[in-house]
């Protein structure tokens, strides 16, 4: 069962809300409701619900400021936002603090339906992908101690002995020299959407071109990050960033980094920490970019999402989105929605029997060949042949 939290000044509403999500019929438990924004955020902290259903204007802190401090418990929730205020002003500052849905006060059951039915879904999705995370990381602690050592000599946590000697008692090898690489994809998706399936590809690839060189360990991180540590040192470093940005060209779209450097035992956190930092600044995105990517993750399936809709979303005019988004991500305006919306379709085929024609309605095309279409430029084959496994 999902947790609900309800926050409205007026108690009919908040009844109205209550009666009209238990009609529904979905996993969903009304755990509190809040008829101010202090309340509320009180009962959030308290009870960390799952969706959180407010509006803007209450007394004691309206729902903007809600959000904000919502925000700073770093919660893993969904926020549906009800008001009857149109004011562009707030529809902006609330995409800006990662709300999931804005719905404008008189609204359809079925628009607040389709909303619930989307986030249970990206809930279910982001539950099951921490705990794939959580037991890869369990299996790699108890099966490769050596990876965990060194991702603790990366970060200037290693056993102070690890330094002095080529190996300890338990035979973890802390080299006297190695090279580090470090893979950084730009962000394009939402954590939600982020499966590990469709990683594992690329994963594959880069493994076997860095294999030659002794992988002393590879670690994963969060926003499609991968470490890996090698004992020999290439002899080429520029022909292995070549090979690897083949690599990444050719199984993705969208911006990345890599770095190769040299470390000793003692300097590694200092190379580490530097080549971090400027993957960060490398791949960091301006804030009107991050503004279209939220507003388009909150609409994407919606068969009428385009360009100038985004742009007016985020104060801007289209052509100057358009091409910032092509510096920023590696990619048109079009080709991130395309690819957003094959990303969330191939989720919906691996955890759900809804049909091709529904799928295709879930992520936003009028039609299933526009659907069929597009998916096959993205995929190099037909959504029906893929999940009959032609992708495998």
């Amino acid at each position: 069962m999902w947790k609900v939290l309800i926050a409205d000044d007026e108690p009919k509403i908040r009844q109205g809300l209550g009666k009209t999500l238990e009609g529904f019929s979905f996993p969903l438990e009304i755990v509190a409701e809040a008829k101010n924004g202090l309340d509320a955020f009180k009962k959030a902290k308290e009870l960390a619900p799952d969706i959180l259903l407010v509006d803007i204007c209450m007394p004691k802190l309206n729902g903007i400021d809600f959000l904000r401090k919502l925000k700073e418990l770093q919660l893993e929730n969904r926020t549906i936002i009800i008001s009857g205020f149109q004011e562009f002003s707030y529809a902006q500052q609330a995409i800006e603090l990662g709300v999931s849905r804005y719905l404008l006060k008189p609204f359809e059951e079925q628009d607040l339906k389709d909303a619930l039915t989307q986030i249970m879904g990206e809930l279910e999705k982001t539950k099951h992908s921490d705990e794939v995370m959580r037991r890869l990381h369990q299996m790699q602690v108890s099966r490769e101690p050596q990876t965990s050592v060194i991702e603790g000599w990366l970060n200037g946590e290693p056993d102070a002995s690890l330094l002095k000697e080529e190996s300890n008692p338990s035979g973890i090898h802390i080299p006297a020299e190695a090279a580090i690489v470090l893979i950084t994809r730009q962000e394009i998706l939402p954590d939600s959407f982020q499966d590990l399936y469709l990683q594992e590809e690329r994963r594959k690839e880069i493994l076997d071109i860095l294999k030659p060189f002794e992988l002393l360990a590879v670690i994963y991180g969060r926003n499609q990050e991968m470490t890996a540590v090698l004992e020999t040192l290439p002899p080429d470093m520029q022909q292995l960033w070549k090979q690897l940005r083949y690599c990444m060209e050719r199984l993705n779209q969208g911006k990345f980094n890599i770095q190769i450097s040299v470390c000793t035992r003692t300097n590694a956190p200092d190379v580490y920490r530097q080549m971090r930092r400027e993957a960060r600044k490398v791949l960091e995105c301006r804030q009107i970019v991050a503004d279209a990517r939220r507003y388009v993750y909150a609409h994407f399936d919606d068969c009428r999402l385009d360009l100038p809709e985004a742009a007016e979303a985020v104060g801007s005019n289209p052509s100057y989105l358009s091409r910032i988004m092509k510096q920023e991500l590696g990619m048109s305006f079009k080709d991130f929605v395309t690819n957003l919306r094959i990303t969330h379709a191939i989720h919906l085929m691996h955890t759900t029997d809804l049909s091709i024609n529904q799928i295709a309605a879930r992520v936003g095309y009028s039609n299933q060949y526009y659907f069929s279409a597009a998916f096959k430029n993205v995929q190099g084959i037909s959504p029906s042949d893929y999940r009959r496994g032609g992708a495998q």
